[in-house]
């Protein structure tokens, strides 16, 4: 998996490519753990191929943190993703943006 940030004074865009599983997801964990200053999280997930349980656990644990000090947004997800957080119910709570 690739990671690719940008920061825009409170927002991160995080772009992430690639396969979002148990061995990259604790990767993307400990690169994000310092989102202190952090108002909005944007993850771009247009060239994400495929996410594990661990990473929808990732992702949920950067929901909880996110909600706390401001937001978290996923942008342009694939529809292979799509798929997962429909049948996971990950829809209900994230703001999934086009």
């Amino acid at each position: 998996m690739q990671i690719e940030k940008r920061r825009d004074d409170g927002a991160l865009t995080v772009v992430l490519s690639g396969r979002l599983n148990t061995t990259t997801a604790p990767e993307l964990e400990a690169d994000l753990a310092d989102l202190d200053g952090v108002r909005e999280l944007v993850l771009d997930l247009a060239a994400l191929e495929y996410i594990s349980s661990a990473g929808l656990r990732t992702l949920l644990l950067l929901h909880r943190k996110m909600s706390a000090q401001g937001g978290m947004k996923l942008r342009h997800v694939a529809p292979g993703i799509m798929e997962v957080f429909k049948m996971t119910a990950f829809t209900k709570f994230l703001t999934i943006e086009e």
